[in-house]
């Protein structure tokens, strides 16, 4: 029971799994389109969740919203705990670059990831193909309740 929960399919037993008609998808999308999609998805969604509080700073009200590498840096030089985060100022600049570096490897890895698998699918079918199947099962059921909550705002 355990092996069958971690057996993963082949790349061949996926390939035809999908040449079946009923399984088959229309291609729309252009190299360049998926390539465009792909770079303002990655890049995208780091600078915008970067930059406004690293530019700025960040202060909180309470303990309970500090980073806890606060904590261990404040016992370890035996100073206050500092509720928050400073701003970062010009290594914002440098931490930008080192950012879209390690985006770009993210996506050199997908993209290889996606070129063994030429299967229409999504995080569910190169899970199955690498992890297993329980760890298949796992992403699938958060795919769905991802977009479960999207549309309805609730499951």
């Amino acid at each position: 029971m355990a092996s069958q929960l971690f057996s993963t399919k082949s790349s061949d037993q996926l390939l035809n799994e999908s040449e079946n008609p009923d399984r088959q998808m229309k291609r729309t999308l252009s190299a360049f389109d998926l390539t465009a999609l792909g770079i303002g998805a990655i890049v995208g969604a780091g600078i915008f969740s970067l930059v406004g509080t690293a530019s700025a700073g960040e202060t909180f009200s309470s303990k309970i919203k500090t980073p806890l590498m606060n904590f261990i840096i404040a016992g370890l030089t035996g100073s206050d705990v500092q509720l928050g985060r400073t701003a970062a100022g010009p290594a914002l600049v440098i931490s930008l670059i080192l950012a879209a570096v390690a985006c770009a490897f993210a996506a050199f890895c997908d993209a290889e990831v996606v070129s063994m698998i030429p299967v229409s699918g999504s995080a569910y079918i190169y899970s199955y193909a690498t992890l297993g199947e329980i760890f298949a099962w796992i992403i699938g059921w958060g795919l769905y309740f991802g977009i479960c909550r999207r549309q309805y705002g609730r499951c």
